[in-house]
């Protein structure tokens, strides 16, 4: 036999997957196995986790022969959040989204972040060739400042977002 194997994509993100399709003979055999949904039948779903090459067994007649695909996998770095007061910063730029509580934040994809809420943050990397990466969440618990009660003096919003009121009991008229 003659036997052909294709992909629907050579070439697949880290976390995604490929359909391997086997024509040529009547049984198939492909290997390795541990990525392979279906790895005895002309068509498989394939989910590797670095590049493979797959070998492609097929039988027909009791005559055997041999196929070969390669799955490049695209692993792109992971980012890191260093965190410094209430400025959050990528070890990576280029295409990033800042997240609070798994939700991207809308219009935050700067390197850098100032933190305006407590939540869990992370940040999405995606690479030149569209394959995503989560760096790991920095919880910040410290964001306003604490409620402070005093007869003559209050200060709202808190937390504030862009602007305060300071309400003083006294004029500030010269």
């Amino acid at each position: 036999p003659q036997l052909i194997v294709t992909a629907t994509d050579t070439t697949i993100c880290r976390g995604s997957n490929t359909y391997l399709n086997a024509i040529g003979a009547n049984n198939y055999q492909l290997t390795p196995q541990s990525s392979l949904a279906y790895p005895f039948q002309d068509t498989t779903l394939a989910a590797p986790t670095t590049t493979t090459t797959y070998t492609l067994i097929g039988i027909i007649n009791s005559c055997y022969d041999t196929a070969y695909i390669t799955i490049n996998v695209i692993s792109p770095p992971i980012p890191v959040i260093n965190y410094n007061g209430f400025i959050l910063v990528s070890n990576l730029n280029g295409t990033i989204q800042w997240n609070l509580n798994g939700n991207p934040l809308t219009g935050e994809t700067n390197d850098s972040l100032w933190v305006m809420q407590n939540g869990q943050n992370t940040v999405t990397y995606t690479d030149t060739n569209g394959c995503t990466s989560l760096s790991n969440a920095i919880n910040v618990t410290n964001t306003g400042i604490a409620e402070y009660s005093y007869s003559e003096l209050n200060v709202y919003p808190n937390p504030m977002t862009e602007e305060s009121v300071i309400e003083l009991p006294y004029s500030m008229d010269g």
